[in-house]
């Protein structure tokens, strides 16, 4: 097939043949099939009125899982019968294939039959398991709420930290979207079309307007009609919006998407939607979690495919980029990405020297109890506070009287504002794991008290926010970015400037609305926060200054619209494809990535900055010993004499390089954070 990108020669033996085995299946099912069986198992009790309900047998020991071994049937109607049997993962397990897959309606209205008894199960997974049954041959697959005995919390807790092993040892991984409802029935042959005239993932990333022509082309020949609502609706499918299935997807050989009668390999759907994501036609219609989710899976295959050394991407990377999938226990917001982070550590007994995060699951613990020991473990083991960026960029807002924040909506369930609530929805970017922002280095730092609260971090307060402009929009459009830009001119032109404004005014301003280019140091291929190897990172730094230039540019081309049109805004040029236009559209979509949940702020010195939109006047600018930016600080009396609260970290321009050490009458002080 044309469209699909080439493998290596052992995985594409392995992708030929699972596509022509579960070719194997009834494929008689029509809508009307369908409906029947639908009515059949509603008017009897798919559970079976004499069947007790399976017994799970302890696992051997900690290296064990089980898998089933699902029966053929010739008919639809059949009910699903199965075996269960142990396999031991330490020794080189038989083959079969695991299961990726999204729950659905929790709801166990469905059975599976197995040794004389019965196990309950969703709709949507006796839909999956129809599917994959063969009609001559018995099939051993691996299906976690099957596998897992869902009512043993330590065993749920142990197949955590068994589930990269489960991947990697299967034959391939089956991803099931489900049964296409009425209209979805071509949208894998439309991604299919679009790969097709696309290429590979490299072309896919490259050119916006070429992505748009093919994507209209695509649209034409798979549905009759340029509609561009069509092109990003598979993305709202609930697998891609899971948490669970980075890791499904990411640490096997092979995975295969089955859609109904439709199947594909996994990488052309994440082609696809590099070509979608970079197009300005489709990508505001894309769900985020899905975007967000393939773009991690589609890095991390490409990683381990080249070689497991170069892959340096940490849990909090993942965390803050995964930031849109969901889960149905807020535990698992954490515990869902521990197979893919090499900074963590898993064992039960880990060694105390060790330096990366100390962290294994419990479903014994509250949700509570494992953020907070997760974000003290962080601060132990990083010298540059990482973890206080996450705690702005992820809370429910406002923070509460008592400066405590309510977990999911539980008041009986409160974190410090140093703790993020990884539940909450990302409020904006932080401005973490950028090398090159040193605003609290220096050669010596003061003594800090990490391991109690409030923590003990010697800083630096800067200055007080003296005014600010109106949040910038949770969801930036261009034409909103831009009058945002506008306010903070105005803003600028109110406070500190005594004559007109000039250009070099204009340029701080911005260079500030995108904290001087910290977005961009990141690779096309490569998702936000994710380390590069040294010869790599040097010639992305070569190609962020070029792009830096080409958006100063950018910039200057906008200023002149901001002057011509006296503050209105206009986009009239925004659509051509010289060298300026592009350079504006490079800069807006930095600026709309930058300032989502941010605003603009000056302070009572002649400062100015972004910071998170909910400060106020007033608020404390404050820089702690090690952290690689300022943070936004506010007393609450209700804490305790002299405690703070973290509001979230900014850019101050003039700031980020430690020059704040060198600022006469500034004197060191332990900030109380709590």
């Amino acid at each position: 097939m044309k469209s699909i990108p080439a493998l290596p020669q052992g995985k594409q033996t392995i992708l030929e043949e699972v596509m022509r085995d579960y070719s194997d299946f009834d494929d008689t099912e029509s809508d009307a099939t369908r409906d029947i069986l639908a009515e059949a198992l509603q008017n009897s009790s798919p559970f079976g009125e004499r069947l007790p309900e399976y017994q799970y047998s302890p696992l051997p020991n900690a290296n064990y899982t089980r898998v089933i071994v699902l029966h053929p049937s010739v008919s639809t109607f059949e009910v699903l019968r199965c075996n269960i049997i142990f396999m031991d993962l330490e020794n080189k397990p038989s083959t079969y294939d695991a299961l990726s897959y999204a729950w659905g309606d929790h709801e166990v209205s469905e059975a599976i039959h197995c040794n004389g008894s019965y196990i309950g199960i969703t709709k949507h997974l006796a839909g999956a398991l129809r599917r994959f049954r063969s009609t001559t041959m018995p099939r051993k697959i691996w299906v976690d709420a099957v596998c897992i005995n869902q009512n043993d919390d330590e065993e749920k807790a142990q197949h955590i930290h068994l589930m990269s092993a489960i991947y990697q040892l299967a034959r391939c991984v089956l991803v099931y979207l489900g049964e296409p409802k009425l209209g979805q029935e071509l949208y894998l042959l439309f991604l299919h079309e679009l790969v097709s005239l696309v290429g590979g993932l490299a072309e896919a990333t490259v050119d916006t307007h070429r992505n748009n022509v093919h994507i209209r082309q695509a649209l034409k020949k798979t549905f009759g009609r340029e509609d561009i609502a069509l092109a990003g609706e598979f993305t709202k499918l609930s697998w891609f919006t899971r948490r669970w299935v980075i890791q499904e997807a990411s640490l096997c050989e092979v995975a295969v998407v089955f859609f109904g009668r439709s199947i594909a390999p996994l990488e052309m759907i994440t082609v696809a939607l590099s070509a979608l994501s970079n197009s300005s036609l489709v990508s505001d219609k894309l769900d985020q979690g899905a975007v967000d989710n393939l773009r991690t899976i589609s890095y991390v295959r490409n990683h381990r495919q080249q070689s497991a050394a170069n892959l340096s991407i940490g849990i909090l990377d993942l965390l803050v980029n995964c930031h849109a999938s969901k889960t149905s226990d807020p535990r698992d917001r954490l515990y869902a990405l521990l197979p893919l982070a090499p900074d963590v550590n898993t064992s039960s007994s880990p060694d105390f020297h060790d330096q990366s995060i100390a962290l294994r699951a419990d479903y014994r613990k509250s949700v509570g109890d494992i953020y907070v020991e997760f974000a003290m473990e962080c601060l132990q083991k990083s010298t540059t506070l990482d973890i206080l960026h996450c705690a702005g960029a992820f809370r429910r807002r406002p923070i509460s009287v008592d400066g405590l924040r309510p977990v999911f909506g539980n008041a009986s369930i409160r974190l410090p504002s140093f703790v993020p609530d990884w539940a909450s929805q990302r409020r904006h970017i932080p401005l973490r794991g950028i090398d090159r922002f040193k605003s609290g280095f220096c050669n010596k730092y003061p003594s800090r008290d990490l391991q109690k609260i409030p923590l003990q971090i010697p800083g630096i307060v800067l200055d007080v926010v003296r005014a600010k402009t109106p949040k910038f929009s949770d969801v930036l459009l261009f034409e909103e970015a831009l009058q945002g830009a506008v306010h903070a001119i105005q803003l600028y032109e109110t406070y500190l400037c005594s004559t007109h404004i000039n250009i070099d005014d204009l340029e701080r301003i911005g260079r500030t609305l995108i904290a001087d280019h910290a977005l961009t140091y990141s690779t096309i291929l490569l998702i936000s926060g994710a380390r590069l190897p040294t010869e790599e990172l040097k010639e992305e730094h070569s190609m962020a200054e070029r792009r830096k230039l080409a958006m100063v540019a950018g910039f200057h081309a906008i200023l002149k619209d901001y002057q011509v049109h006296d503050g209105k805004v206009s986009f009239d040029q925004m659509g051509n494809t010289s060298i300026i236009s592009l350079a504006k559209l490079h800069y807006m979509r930095t600026l709309c990535e930058t300032m989502q949940g941010r605003s603009f702020l000056v302070s009572d010195r002649g400062y100015i900055g972004i910071a998170p939109d909910d400060c106020v006047v007033g608020d404390t600018i404050a820089i702690p010993y090690g952290a690689r930016t300022p943070f936004i600080l506010r007393f609450n009396p209700t804490l305790g004499y002299g405690v703070w609260q973290i509001i979230g970290d900014c850019y101050v321009d003039g700031f980020m390089n430690g020059e704040a050490f060198q600022v006469q009458g500034l004197e060191i002080e332990d900030l109380l954070i709590s």
